[in-house]
C-alpha cells in the first residue's frame, strides 16, 4: 500500500486524502493538516526527478532534482524569495546557472523527505506536534546538549531552529516570540 496518506494536487487545486484515513478522526485530521500545509506551496514545482549517481561504475546515490515555476506562473503562498529560503532550509541546493533548479544528493540506500511533504509535515507539527511524530523525532535533536565532538549536531540544530523560525515568522506570521 502507498505510504502517502494525503497530498495537495495543484492540477485541480484539491486536497486528496486516502480513503483508509477516514476511519480514524485523528488520522484524518493529521492527513488533512499535512495536505493543507502542502497546499500553501501551490504549484511551486514544475518538474521533479530522481537520477542515479555513479562513481567508478558503482551507484553511490541518487540526485533529486526539482524545478520551480517561473514567477509569472507561480501560484504559491510564498513569494519566490521565501520559497527559495524554504527550499534551502529543506536542504535543497540551488544551481548557480538556473535559479529555478534545486538538487539534493541522497545516499544510495537512504530515503529523504521531499520538500513538499516536509512542508506539510512541519506545518502540521507546528500546529500540534502530535500530528507529525516523525518531525517531532527530527526536532528532538534540539533537546540535546550540543557536543564539540559532533560538529554536525550543531549544524543540524541551527538548521532546525532556522526552519522553526521560518514557519513562525513567514507561514504563521508570528512576530511575538
Amino acid at each position: 500500500m502507498d505510504n502517502v496518506f494525503s497530498f495537495y494536487d495543484p492540477e485541480d487545486s484539491c486536497i486528496k486524502i486516502r480513503q483508509d484515513q477516514a476511519g480514524s478522526p485523528e488520522r484524518l485530521e493529521a492527513a488533512l493538516l499535512i495536505a493543507l500545509g502542502q497546499s500553501l506551496l501551490g504549484n511551486y514545482c514544475q518538474k521533479k526527478s530522481m537520477e542515479d549517481v555513479f562513481v567508478q561504475g558503482r551507484q553511490v546515490g541518487r540526485l533529486y532534482r526539482l524545478i520551480t515555476r517561473k514567477r509569472q506562473d507561480l501560484k504559491c503562498f510564498l513569494p519566490p524569495d521565501e520559497l527559495d529560503t524554504y527550499l534551502q532550509l529543506s536542504r535543497m541546493c540551488p544551481e548557480k546557472e538556473d535559479k529555478h533548479c534545486y538538487t539534493r544528493l541522497v545516499n544510495c540506500d537512504e530515503g529523504f523527505t521531499p520538500p513538499g511533504l516536509l512542508f506539510g509535515l512541519i506545518f502540521a507539527w507546528y500546529l500540534d506536534n502530535r500530528f507529525a511524530s516523525n518531525v517531532e523525532y527530527k526536532m528532538s535533536v534540539m533537546k540535546n546538549i550540543p557536543s564539540d565532538l559532533i560538529p554536525e549536531q550543531v549544524k543540524i540544530m541551527r538548521r532546525r531552529k532556522k526552519m522553526i523560525r521560518f514557519f513562525r515568522e513567514r507561514i504563521f506570521r508570528d512576530q511575538f516570540f
